[in-house]
């Protein structure tokens, strides 16, 4: 197997995959060597589908083939309000010489994973579901609490009030 130099994922990204497969939550999406990662509410699907569910052995999988999960262009069908344009604006206005005319690349440069591992089209859905605020304080108390997550320089926390800083 060829070995692509550009590919080299931390041991805490390693068992933070492992745990996500062992565990079978969701991860995230683009690039875990970054330094940025936004933090969503959660993905806006209707149900957990197949691609979401699989996420963390995809992981596994970029990870056995030492491949970059971002190798991959996203076209620019979103919407203007949708919430990965934000992002691109933000990548475009971090990184100006790294825009791209052609497709969504914020993934070659920062890490993105929901607060929620609840999915749904309209936080108002999400927050309507049984077990949310259980599954949300599972999430924070466990999930972000990780090595892989913690060791982040910048965190974006893109949740609006799935996190409160009360204390």
């Amino acid at each position: 197997m060829q070995t692509n130099p550009q590919v080299k994922y931390s041991d805490a990204f390693i068992d933070f995959v492992r745990k996500g497969v062992d565990q079978n939550y969701y991860l995230g999406t683009g690039k875990p060597n970054a330094k940025i990662l936004i933090v969503g509410q959660e993905s806006a699907i209707e149900e957990k589908e197949g691609w979401y569910n699989d996420n963390a052995n995809e992981w596994e999988n970029q990870i056995a083939n030492e491949q970059n999960f971002t190798d991959f262009k996203r076209e620019r069908i979103f919407s203007e309000g949708h919430t990965w344009n934000k992002y691109q604006k933000l990548h475009n206005y971090i990184f100006p010489d790294q825009i791209s005319d052609t497709h969504i690349n914020f993934e070659e440069r920062f890490f993105t994973t929901e607060m929620s591992d609840n999915p749904a089209k309209r936080n108002l859905d999400a927050r309507k579901k049984e077990n949310f605020t259980t599954h949300l304080k599972n999430r924070k108390n466990t999930f972000f609490k990780e090595k892989f997550i913690e060791d982040f320089p910048v965190v974006i926390l893109a949740c609006s009030d799935y996190i409160q800083n009360n204390d």
